[in-house]
């Protein structure tokens, strides 16, 4: 069972491959050797229930922190310095010469 688990590429994978399994797939053995490889402390989880329990609420708990990294933190986006209204991220030519240059193209005042 650890081998196949081992070979889901990512935590979704693992999630799913865990609710497809049966608890008595597992071994005892097998559930420490997974919670040594994803660090977690085996303390007073002796029950094969607790070691599932503890590793399928890390997967959870991973996915979720990766899910809340990938979205947008408002208080950063709201602390980053406005710009002068009057002023654009854009430094070329306005709207207004661009259309200006189109309609004369061959005006010198441009």
């Amino acid at each position: 069972m650890v081998k196949e688990f081992l070979k889901c590429n990512s935590i979704r994978e693992r999630i799913q491959f865990l609710a497809n399994t049966v608890l008595k797939d597992w071994d005892a053995s097998e559930l420490d050797t997974v919670m040594d490889i994803m660090g977690l402390s085996k303390e007073g989880m002796e029950a094969p229930e607790d070691k599932i329990s503890a590793i399928e609420k890390y997967l959870a708990d991973y996915k979720h922190e990766v899910e809340m990294r990938g979205g947008i933190d408002g208080s950063r986006v709201d602390s980053i310095p406005a710009k002068d209204q009057g002023s654009t991220l854009f430094e070329g030519p306005s709207e207004a010469e661009v259309v200006s240059k189109m309609l004369n193209p061959f005006s010198k005042g441009q």
